[in-house]
C-alpha cells in the first residue's frame, strides 16, 4: 500500500496504521523506515501524515524512534510543507518526552 499509484490510498496506509499502532506499537517498532521514506512521498497529505506514525510509537516505544531523531530535526528545519515540519517536531517532542521519563 506504500507504493499504490493513488495517494489517497497511501494516506489511509498510513492513517490505519496509526490506529493499530496505538493499541500495539510492537507491531510497527521495526518498520519505520516505511514511514521516513513516506515523508518524501510526491503528495502533501502523504507527507503531512508520515511524522505521525513516529510520534505515534514515540510516546509508547521511544528506544525505536530515537535514530531517527536527527533526520526528523533536520525535517522539522528544513522541509518545504509547514505541516510536515509541524508534525516532524511533534514526534521529536514526544519521544523525548517518553525518554525522559524512562
Amino acid at each position: 500500500m506504500k507504493e499504490d499509484e493513488s495517494s489517497n490510498v497511501r494516506h489511509a496506509f498510513i492513517w490505519a496504521c496509526e490506529n493499530i499502532a496505538t493499541n500495539a506499537p510492537d507491531l510497527f517498532c521495526d518498520k519505520l523506515d516505511i514511514f521516513y521514506e513516506m515523508i518524501s512521498d510526491s503528495e502533501d497529505k502523504v507527507r503531512i501524515e508520515a511524522p505521525e506514525m513516529f510520534r505515534v510509537i514515540g510516546k509508547s516505544k521511544p528506544e525505536y524512534v530515537k535514530p531517527y531523531l536527527e533526520k526528523l530535526e533536520w525535517i522539522s528545519q528544513n522541509d518545504e510543507n509547514k505541516v510536515v515540519r509541524i508534525h516532524s517536531a511533534g514526534a521529536i517532542r514526544a519521544t523525548e518526552k517518553a525518554l525522559k521519563n524512562r
